[in-house]
């Protein structure tokens, strides 16, 4: 099955809270949903490639994402996750987003108009991290 390729980055801070941008009035995909950090694979280009390009082209950030898997979404999306606790640089918003805003693991739970997969993808970043530290 062919699948749109894209990543999602879960940013997590000193405080272990996660980076959330809210989706402008007038995007395309999920107006007004709390999401991560990421979008669509470019030609030629790797998830890798992907995650650092649209972080930065997002929120301004610079990262050094870690693979933490895939899934594929009832959308017909297969989306690489990565997680980033390590970033630098201020927080500037593309036009695409019109707010941020960091949570806790738990009151991601609360978090209205969330995306697909937001708590979801969050959950397995922070499984992946905790296995990769405990190596």
């Amino acid at each position: 099955m062919n699948h749109t390729k894209a990543v999602a980055v879960v940013i997590i801070n000193k405080n272990q809270e996660i980076l959330s941008l809210l989706r402008s009035e007038s995007d395309n995909w999920r107006p007004l949903h709390w999401g991560l950090p990421g979008g669509h694979i470019d030609e030629g280009e790797t998830p890798f490639e992907a995650a650092i390009r649209e972080t930065k082209e997002e929120c301004n950030l610079d990262i050094n994402p870690i693979y933490a898997g895939s899934v594929v979404t009832d959308e017909n999306y297969k989306i690489y996750l990565y997680y980033a606790v390590q970033y630098s640089g201020d927080i500037e918003l593309s036009f695409e987003h019109s707010d941020y805003k960091w949570y806790s693991l738990d009151s991601l739970l609360q978090v209205p108009n969330r995306t697909p997969l937001l708590y979801t993808n969050v959950c397995r970043a922070f499984e992946e991290r905790i296995m990769n530290e405990n190596k």
